[in-house]
Formats: C-alpha cells, sequence, structure tokens
C-alpha cells in the first residue's frame, strides 16, 4: 500500500495508472469485446490502427534517424514492450507491498 503513499494526491495517481497502463487497455479491450462480440476482421483491424496510433505519437523520434523505416517499424514494438515493462515493474511493487513483514 506505499506505492499510493508516494504522492501527495492518490487519486491523481491512480488515475495516472488507469491512463498510462497498457495491461489495464488491455483488459478493458478485452471486457469490451467478450460484451460487444464484433466480428474478427473488424477485431483484427484494429492492431494495425493501434500500432499507427503510437507510430504517430513518437514520430518527433524519426528526425534523428533520417526518416529509416526500420525507426517508423520498431518505434511502437518498443513503446509496447517499454510499456508491459512499467506494469510489471508495478505489479510486482504493489505485491511486495501487500507481503512486506
Amino acid at each position: 500500500m506505499e506505492l499510493f503513499g508516494i504522492n501527495e494526491h492518490p487519486g491523481d495517481f491512480i488515475r495516472w495508472m488507469l491512463r498510462s497502463s497498457i495491461t489495464i487497455k488491455a483488459l478493458f479491450a478485452l471486457f469490451l469485446l467478450l460484451i460487444l462480440r464484433p466480428p474478427l476482421f473488424l477485431i483484427l483491424s484494429l492492431i494495425p490502427v493501434y500500432y499507427s496510433w503510437i507510430a504517430f505519437r513518437f514520430r518527433f523520434s524519426y528526425q534523428y534517424f533520417n526518416g529509416s523505416l526500420g525507426i517508423f517499424l520498431l518505434t511502437p514494438l518498443v513503446k509496447i514492450v517499454m510499456d508491459l515493462g512499467m506494469d510489471s515493474g508495478r505489479i510486482l511493487g504493489f505485491w511486495q507491498g501487500l507481503h512486506r513483514k
């Protein structure tokens, strides 16, 4: 529970976690998919849309590598792996905080 104690405003911290957590976003998307049951082609079409959104958000980084296509393709993958690492650290920290003696 010390995880929430590092911030003066725990509500702000929790909202930030909900906004920035790829795991929570994925669970929410899975929940919506289970409820709405869209066709498979629609689900699969959302993957490149999400990937493109990440590429667009980090477009500033491409200017440092002379417009390399590899950077354009790798930036979203790096961002996803980075977000998963951040979430695993949050979960581990929360778990350790619960089981601290």
